[in-house]
């Protein structure tokens, strides 16, 4: 009868379905492939690149980043020829009548980085002693 017609037919053919797919897989594939820093094999969509640095020292960091475990500082390649600076995580900011409050953290150096055992929002990189101290300033933006 006229009121129970179909308006329209669609059909779905099998090889076409799997093409789709193959195309979203082999794209997908392709993104991973690309984000992926060879030498750690890191993809770089689960990564953090959030962070200001401030400060001047020869040794400043080139990029800091987290993967939401771990925080890497990557260091400029001549650091391996330099004092290498102690990592200090600020838990508390300091103000007028108080001092930051600082405290060490589990990290070791791997190559020209320093691998950070947890993801902290304010770290500093300090080296040397006294007036000829050089400090550097991480901090995680967005919190």
């Amino acid at each position: 009868t006229r009121n129970e017609s179909m308006p329209y037919a669609r059909f779905m053919y099998p090889e076409d379905q799997a093409a789709k797919w193959a195309a979203i897989q082999n794209a997908e594939a392709k993104d991973r492939h690309d984000n992926t820093i060879p030498q750690t094999r890191e993809y770089l969509g689960n990564l953090n690149f959030n962070y200001s640095i401030d400060g001047k020292a020869r040794w400043k960091p080139v990029r800091v980043f987290n993967d939401g475990t771990k925080t890497i500082i990557e260091m400029p390649e001549t650091m391996s020829q330099e004092e290498s600076p102690t990592l200090l995580v600020v838990r508390r900011d300091g103000g007028i009548f108080r001092d930051a409050e600082t405290q060490m953290v589990n990290y070791r150096v791997q190559g020209n980085r320093y691998i950070v055992d947890s993801v902290f929002d304010k770290a500093i990189l300090i080296a040397g002693i006294g007036s000829s101290q050089d400090k550097i300033t991480i901090e995680r933006e967005g919190k």
